[in-house]
């Protein structure tokens, strides 16, 4: 099987959460962090016909970028990597108990607490801002009248802060993420929904994130 450039995009941006994975047949792709704080799920433009585990998911992509146009081919121990030149990477697989495989279920927000769009603009400005202003936290703020996004440090009572505000809310909150997580997002639109049971969903056109919020968050 030929492997698309939006494939491998996804690929790439998995490897960031995790750097082992275990696909599934078909043309759906998950994976899980270790600390189990994102999870993600992507529909890409191939379809695998046999399921099969990558232990070091940055190698194999190295591997893949040896060729313009890779082609896949899976055995019982390897995948060839070929691209119809005559050359040829044959990569070993792995056990599926090696890796720690994502849920197959969705995770359900019912009656999410906080929903909004976050613009890809507005979540390039606020990543330029964490790397800018050296901050380690994110938070998605109601203050009764506006939804606010904020680069900060959640532990700090005074500190440099980049705030930029994306809608409106009577609802008062307060849902703060580790900075590391959300910039593992790869850059698009996405709709958000945020349930204060500890977790909020970023769904995209193609591909979706859950991710926990922080222990300090607040909602009234």
């Amino acid at each position: 099987m030929n492997i698309d450039v939006k494939t491998i995009q996804i690929l790439k941006n998995f490897a960031n959460i995790n750097p082992s994975i275990a696909i599934n047949e078909g043309s759906v792709i998950r994976t899980v962090s270790a600390t189990k704080t994102i999870l993600a799920k992507a529909a890409v433009p191939d379809t695998f016909t046999s399921k099969f585990a990558i232990y070091n998911l940055p190698r194999f992509l190295g591997a893949l970028s040896l060729f313009e146009k890779p082609s896949l081919a899976f055995t019982t121990s390897d995948v060839v990597i070929s691209d119809g030149s005559g050359r040829t990477t044959n990569y070993s697989l792995c056990e599926e108990s090696l890796i720690q495989k994502a849920p197959e279920k969705d995770l359900k927000i019912d009656n999410p607490d906080v929903t909004f769009t976050l613009t890809e603009n507005t979540l390039k400005e606020i990543i330029k801002a964490l790397s800018v202003l050296g901050l380690p936290d994110i938070a998605i703020v109601g203050d009764g009248q506006n939804v606010l996004i904020k680069a900060l440090d959640s532990k700090q009572v005074t500190n440099d802060m980049f705030t930029i505000k994306i809608g409106a809310t009577d609802k008062v909150f307060k849902a703060i993420f580790k900075a590391e997580n959300i910039t593992k997002i790869l850059n698009g639109q996405y709709n958000v929904t945020i349930s204060q049971r500890g977790i909020a969903h970023f769904k995209g056109v193609d591909i979706e994130y859950w991710i926990a919020i922080e222990a300090d968050s607040s909602f009234e």
